[in-house]
């Protein structure tokens, strides 16, 4: 039995060890480094026609992203909660002035939380993904920047 538990323990011992030494920074950031240089090569290959193009379509996504989901999306945001803490208030005092018994007044109360709390969630998650994807255009756009500047050093 002890045998058993000990080659299980070792097992699982190993599979953890990996999964960290996978999940960790400087795995990552090695993993990052080699994509990136081959990126590099592959776009500093491109044809310039290509090459402006690809260029120039990353600027143009990452302005209009910039454009579409900066302002616009953080007023929704604020807008929506700012709703959410208004219907909130009114549930809180609906027993004050209810036609409803104390037990229907506790279930709509925490229906309408739940309801709210979800609601919360998902604009929030919209707002982050909004925000991930305005960054990862970022990065992209500096990238073909970066690539332009070299491939004009090259000529």
């Amino acid at each position: 039995m002890k045998q058993k538990f000990n080659r299980l323990f070792i097992f699982f011992k190993g599979k953890v060890i990996s999964f960290l030494e996978k999940t960790s920074y400087k795995t990552r950031r090695s993993v990052a480094i080699v994509q990136k240089k081959e990126q590099m090569e592959c776009v500093l290959e491109l044809p310039e026609e290509e090459f402006l193009l690809d260029y120039e379509d990353a600027v143009a996504r990452y302005e209009h992203s910039k454009l579409f989901f900066g302002i616009p999306v953080f007023t929704l945001f604020l807008t929506t909660i700012w709703g959410i803490v208004k219907i909130i208030a009114k549930v809180m005092n609906l027993q004050a002035v209810s036609v409803y018994s104390g037990s229907e007044v506790e279930i709509i109360q925490t229906v309408t939380m739940v309801i709210l709390t979800i609601l919360t969630v998902i604009v929030s998650l919209f707002f982050f993904a909004a925000a991930r994807h305005i960054y990862t255009l970022s990065k992209k756009k500096i990238f073909y920047e970066e690539m332009k500047i070299k491939r004009e050093g090259k000529k």
